[in-house]
């Protein structure tokens, strides 16, 4: 198993493949979010697991708007101290 955190901060706009204008460029079963929750475990899961997707919905607003989980949590605490500190 192959983990790499925060691939698409130096590869693509991860968002910008779940749109489906003019054609759609990732199936369901090729997305996969990951979903970290307040003791900092991580949950691992498809678009595909979300049966209530059909073909022409756009994959992008709703994740935009946290349809499917995955939203970005990013603790500045840590950067702050530094930051305060130095």
């Amino acid at each position: 198993m192959l983990l790499i955190d925060e691939l698409d901060a130096s590869l693509h706009s991860s968002p910008t493949l779940l749109d489906n204008t003019p054609t759609q460029l990732l199936d369901s079963g090729e997305v996969w979010l990951c979903e970290k929750d307040d003791q900092g475990c991580s949950e691992l899961f498809s678009l595909s697991d979300f049966r209530s997707i059909r073909k022409p919905t756009n994959k992008q607003r709703r994740y935009l708007v946290g349809a499917f989980g995955g939203i970005p949590r990013v603790d500045t605490g840590p950067i702050r101290r530094v930051l305060t500190e130095g």
